[in-house]
């Protein structure tokens, strides 16, 4: 399995400690869920965040996406 290493905050790294310790297992073992369980969501929000970045998109106001998709706005 590869390994890496990563500079954290203080805060971060105590909140870590703290659930090693209650847990009994390793901080790396808490690192590795949190990794496992929020990769993810994490690339989706980075990759969204660069698609709305993106200059050479074409933008559409609200009204145009509306009768894009064929809905009618309630007023």
């Amino acid at each position: 399995m590869p390994t890496i290493s990563a500079r954290i905050k203080e805060e971060v790294f105590e909140k870590l400690e703290r659930i090693a310790k209650a847990t009994e297992r390793d901080r790396s073992y808490h690192m590795r869920k949190i990794l496992e369980t929020h990769i993810d969501e994490y690339v989706a929000h980075v990759l969204a965040k660069q698609a709305l970045m993106d200059d050479e998109d074409e933008w559409i106001t609200e009204e145009e996406l509306i009768k894009n998709l064929g809905l009618q706005k309630d007023l």
